[in-house]
């Protein structure tokens, strides 16, 4: 009688172990997020999927992107620039350049203003 309790009791905690194990298993939590895709269940995903983490993986390269169009708008805006000047200075008008650095003054308020 003794052997079957001691022998039960080690199947118990055999059933109990297999359980927890498989409720940490990614089987279980591919059929989680299954089942609360098909129940439409925002908390439970939430529960088994980082969306913060997906999110950020996404921004990175088009915030890196954003960057260096960004830089290269500034080189291409400052070469049309340095050739103005140099168009000015090769046409011998004096009121070429002052005309230039008054569009740039003009184009520097405007970016401050829209700053604001």
């Amino acid at each position: 009688m003794r052997k079957i309790l001691i022998a039960l009791g080690c199947l118990t905690l055999a059933g109990i172990a297999g359980y927890n194990h498989y409720l940490q298993s990614p089987n279980y939590a591919l059929r989680q997020i299954g089942s609360a895709a098909e129940r439409q269940d925002p908390v439970t995903l939430a529960k088994y999927i980082d969306f913060g983490s997906i999110v950020a993986g996404l921004i990175a390269p088009l915030e890196a992107k954003a960057e260096a169009g960004n830089k290269q708008m500034r080189a291409y805006t400052e070469a049309k620039k340095a050739e103005a000047r140099r168009r000015a200075a090769a046409s011998n008008d004096p009121f070429a350049e002052s005309l230039e650095r008054m569009k740039e003054s003009t184009a520097d308020l405007a970016k401050v203003q829209r700053c604001r």
